[in-house]
């Protein structure tokens, strides 16, 4: 994971940081448009993490049947979650093909009912992010922050505990090879 702070939000943004300018693969990401732009990368999927965030939001927000569809979303994503840890720690390296398919099916449904309840619906934008910075200053030291504890993290290191290193003095970093 790669924390930038720019000047300006957006695509001029992304560029600066030198990573998807250059990217072939398939871009991971959030629904945020700017991403969009780049049409270098193979493809792009929506982050798992921000769809599930979506859809709590729908059954937290909704009424009636879409609250049901985004629960029926919500549930086959966990089981899905659910298979391929299990898969994991059976040493396998994917879920097995009819479960695979069971929930796939299951999430494309719910999708499905979700798109047929909401075809010209407007999506709601977020006009207020919670964090923003104030300052360069401010911005450029949470991106350094934010980084140092995901790659701690990556390292089996919890945040709790690399805060608490780094406050006392002795902060944790990687060995190198």
């Amino acid at each position: 994971m790669l924390v930038t702070v720019h000047a300006k939000r957006g695509k001029d943004g992304m560029k600066a940081a030198g990573i998807l300018p250059f990217f072939t693969g398939i871009a991971v990401r959030d629904a945020w448009k700017p991403y969009g732009t780049f049409g270098n990368v193979a493809g792009h999927a929506l982050c798992g993490a921000h769809v599930l965030r979506e859809l709590i939001a729908v059954t937290e927000t909704g009424v009636g049947l879409d609250r049901a569809w985004a629960q029926q979303a919500i549930d086959a994503l966990l089981a899905l979650d659910q298979a391929a840890e299990a898969a994991r720690a059976g040493g396998q390296a994917a879920i097995g093909p009819e479960i695979l398919a069971e929930h796939e099916d299951w999430y494309r449904k719910a999708s499905a009912t979700g798109i047929a309840l909401n075809a010209g619906r407007h999506g709601k934008l977020r006009i207020k992010i919670s964090g923003c910075m104030r300052s360069m200053t401010g911005a450029e030291e949470f991106c350094a922050i934010r980084f140092y504890l995901g790659t701690a993290a990556r390292h089996g290191i919890t945040g709790l505990d690399a805060l608490i290193r780094a406050f006392q003095g002795n902060p944790w970093i990687p060995e190198t090879g």
